[in-house]
Formats: structure tokens, C-alpha cells, sequence
């Protein structure tokens, strides 16, 4: 059985987070393994609190992970800080592994996920080492210095990403022309662009970049290609989308189970 790490911070709520990334690893038959970069107290209304573990015990976990266990393909999430990054970095770094980076830096109730040099880290460090990053508007502005209005201001974000080293960008458009009954999803990889439609399903959701590319990454850890691994991984998006259920007082949860 194929083997996913994922490298995120714990959500109480079980909506995102390490737990949401580990459902999807289960849901799509691999078998997953995780590196716990922070505690959160948290549900679908809100963050409350964040305790960051310390960085030796972030370190421990990957050390035990990656003595012991063939890894198929790495997932990185909340890391919080520049320090966490360097620590991801210096493991990760020469690894055959593909790495998939959802640059996670706020909660999808408002709260920000990061502290410090954090934005200067992942750009200069981590997106080098990547395969696939996968922001959503707000971020890919954040790291590309690009004011996202127009499609052909995702298309220049992305390719500012791609000069920082990764391989390919797929930026998120859950956000972007919010009143048109469509999403479109883009993508940059190998000097050419790709976009994705789906109807925009009704609801506002909690989770759905954690699922998307803890999806990715086990797509990769089966031996799909780029292209292959995120059409399979928008069609699982937006079933599980489709299969979740308001079961809270505030964001609908992802259902990571599709129901064969």
C-alpha cells in the first residue's frame, strides 16, 4: 500500500487540517501518515486559540516517518512559521518525493495562519522544492505581489509562482467572480495553461483546499502525472463537495467519503 505524509496542523473541528487530510488519504485506499506542526482550538465558526509544537518535536515526527516508511508523495499545509518551513525544507530537500503545497495562511473563517518571516520562507525555500502549489486567490496574490481582478491577472500570478522554482501552479477560483453559477480552477505546468469549469455548488465550505491537495498528493503517490493526478483530484472535489452535509452552526465540513 502506497504511503502519503502529510504536514499540517491539527483542526479540533476535524474539518481541515491534518484530520481533513487524513480522511482523504483513507478515502482514496493509501495509507497515511502525518507530521503535526500545530494544535489548533477551532470549529466551523471560528479559531480560538493556535499552539505551535515545538520545532524538535516537529523535527522528531519527520525523522521516525522517513526512517521507517517509503513515502509516495509529501502534502504541506499550515506550517506557520519560517522556522517550520526550514525544518520541512532541510528533510524534504533531495528527496525524490513529489510535494504538494497547499500555502495555507488564514482559516476560511478569517483567522491567519502564519507568524513572522513566514511569506519570505515559503517563497525562497519551500516553493523551489515543489511540485504542485495549489493557493487560493488570496494567497496567490500574497506570494505573486499580484492584485488578482481579471483572469488574466491569475494567469500573471501564476506565472510569477512559477519563477520561484515550483513546477506548476494551480490556483484556486472558488472566489473569484463569486455571482457567475461556474468556478474555474487554472493551472500553469510546463509552459502552458489549463482550466478547469465546475458548477458552483451552493453552500460556503470548510476544508476544500485541504481535501483538493491531500487529493493531489495521493493521485502522485499512485503514479498519475501531473495532469492526470489534478483532472482525477477535480472530479473527487467535486463529489465530496457534493456528498457534504451542514451538520454545524456555521461552514458546511467536506465529507470526504464518496459514497460508491
Amino acid at each position: 500500500m502506497r504511503v502519503v505524509m502529510t504536514i499540517a496542523g491539527s483542526d479540533s473541528g476535524a474539518g481541515a487540517g491534518i484530520q481533513a487530510d487524513l480522511k482523504t488519504i483513507m478515502s482514496n485506499n493509501l495509507y497515511g501518515v502525518s507530521v503535526i506542526t500545530a494544535i489548533t482550538a477551532q470549529n466551523t465558526l471560528e479559531v480560538k486559540k493556535i499552539y505551535r509544537l515545538p520545532l524538535d518535536i516537529i523535527k522528531s515526527q519527520l525523522d521516525v516517518l522517513l526512517s521507517d516508511f517509503e513515502i509516495g508523495a509529501i502534502k504541506t499545509g499550515m506550517l506557520y512559521s519560517s522556522e517550520i518551513i526550514e525544518i520541512v525544507v532541510n528533510k524534504i530537500n533531495s528527496r525524490n518525493i513529489p510535494v504538494v503545497v497547499d500555502p495555507v495562511l488564514r482559516s476560511s473563517t478569517g483567522k491567519s495562519l502564519v507568524e513572522g518571516e513566514f511569506l519570505k520562507s515559503i517563497k525562497e525555500k519551500l516553493i523551489p522544492q515543489t511540485t504542485i502549489i495549489t493557493p487560493n486567490l488570496f494567497e496567490a496574490e500574497q506570494l505573486s505581489g499580484v492584485s488578482i481582478i481579471t483572469q488574466n491577472d491569475i494567469k500573471d500570478a501564476g506565472e510569477k509562482i512559477i519563477e520561484m522554482g515550483v513546477k506548476a501552479v494551480l490556483i484556486k477560483g472558488g472566489h473569484f467572480n463569486i455571482d457567475k453559477p461556474y468556478v474555474f480552477d487554472t493551472l500553469l505546468y510546463d509552459d502552458k495553461s489549463y482550466f478547469y469549469k465546475k458548477d458552483r455548488i451552493k453552500g460556503e465550505f470548510h476544508g476544500i483546499g485541504c481535501t483538493f491537495s491531500s487529493s493531489i498528493a495521493c493521485n502522485l503517490a499512485k503514479g498519475y502525472d501531473i495532469l492526470e493526478a489534478i483532472k482525477l483530484s477535480e472530479d473527487y472535489i467535486e463529489k465530496v463537495i457534493n456528498n457534504s452535509f451542514k451538520i454545524t452552526k456555521g461552514l458546511i465540513p467536506i465529507n470526504q467519503k464518496i459514497n460508491e
